[in-house]
Order: structure tokens, then C-alpha cells, then sequence
């Protein structure tokens, strides 16, 4: 197996002061992770104090970066071999489902693992776009240009493992799901959230490797 202090957690978060607390508990609570990294991106309610409230490293971004730029932030924040990625809107994430997404890799059957939320028809149908998964460090480190794909950063690893051969392997989670952007941002500020994550998704999918 992986040694444990070769798994560092990145989480990315923007106005998630609601449901990060939760996340984190999880995350401290199963075997195996070294550290834990919250990428504050440019927040405008409490995410990075109740982040430091549950003991968790912070770094906070003046503004909004996008997605891919705040992993990346995370990332340059430690020289772990193995990175969970994990988002901050999770509802009812446990210990137990993250160790089931670390097994495949800590097993050395695969070289990905990604979380597939099992009641989530989008999850089921295009698991490329789930945003928790167990990637090798170098996969993500071998992608040119990632920092301004925002939301299409997991498209863009998706595809480059896909293409350099790595072995990926889909585990499917139960009793998890996350906020809806209308229940993050309400009904005006959800929109403009969504055709921003489509474009990005959009470029990123149509976007030579």
C-alpha cells in the first residue's frame, strides 16, 4: 500500500462555510491522509474561519480565481505523491467513503480513483465531471495551461490520463450529494455560475492535449 503521509487533501472552496465544517471532519477522520489544504478563493462569507476552526492549513486568495487556479494554489503547498481532491459542498460525506475511494489506488489496482455520487443521474452518466477523485500528482503536473480552467479542470485530467494510459477506476458512493449552485448562490447569481462552469467544461473538452 501507498504510505500514508504521501496523501495530501486539496479542497478548493468558495462561499462553503454552510457544508466545509462537515467535509473536514470526514476527511481528519479516515486513515491514511497526511495533510489537509482548504483553498479559500476569494470567499465573501466565513469558509476560511471555519475552516481554521476545524485545524485545517488555509490559503486564501485575494480574489475569485477559478477553480483550476485554487487547486493549483493547493497543490504548490505540498510534495505529496497523491492528492484526494475534494469539493467543499459535499453533504454527507463520511471517513468511510473517502477510505473506499482511496483503496483502489492504496492497492495499486488503479492509478485514479474517482467518486461517483451512486443517486446523482449527472455523476452516473459523466463521471469525468466529479470533482472527488485520488489523482497521482504527476498526472496533474504533466497538463500544460491548467490554471485558468477553472471548471473544467476535471475534464482536463479525465482526458489526460485517459490518453497516457493510466488506469482509472469509477467508485461508486452512497447516501452523498452536494448543494445546488441555486442553493449556494440563488437564483441570479446560480446562472451566471452555471454557463461559466459549462463554458469552462466546454473548453476544456474541446481542448487539443
Amino acid at each position: 500500500m501507498l504510505n500514508g503521509a504521501d496523501i495530501a487533501t486539496i479542497i478548493p472552496a468558495f462561499n462553503e462555510a454552510r457544508t466545509i465544517g462537515n467535509v473536514l471532519r470526514a476527511v481528519r477522520a479516515a486513515a491514511g491522509i497526511r495533510e489537509i489544504i482548504v483553498v479559500d478563493d476569494g470567499s465573501e462569507d466565513n469558509t476560511a474561519l471555519v475552516a481554521r476552526g476545524e485545524g485545517t492549513k488555509v490559503i486564501i486568495l485575494d480574489k475569485n480565481m477559478g477553480k483550476a487556479a485554487a487547486l493549483l494554489e493547493g497543490i504548490r503547498c505540498t510534495d505529496a505523491d497523491t492528492l484526494l481532491l475534494m469539493d467543499a459542498d459535499i453533504i454527507g460525506l463520511t471517513a468511510e467513503h473517502i477510505e473506499r475511494l482511496l483503496e483502489p489506488v492504496q492497492n495499486r489496482r488503479a492509478d485514479m480513483a474517482v467518486g461517483v455520487f451512486s443517486e446523482d443521474v449527472i455523476h452516473r452518466t459523466m463521471p469525468f465531471l466529479s470533482g472527488l477523485r485520488v489523482v497521482p500528482r504527476e498526472l496533474i503536473c504533466g497538463i500544460p495551461d491548467l490554471y485558468d480552467a477553472g471548471f473544467g479542470i476535471e475534464t482536463l485530467i479525465s482526458r489526460h490520463a485517459r490518453a497516457s494510459g493510466h488506469r482509472i477506476e469509477e467508485v461508486l458512493l452512497d447516501n452523498i450529494t452536494h448543494l445546488t449552485k441555486s442553493e449556494k448562490f440563488g437564483t441570479g447569481r446560480c446562472l451566471s455560475n452555471k454557463c461559466r462552469a459549462l463554458w469552462d467544461i466546454a473548453r476544456s473538452g474541446l481542448r487539443r492535449l
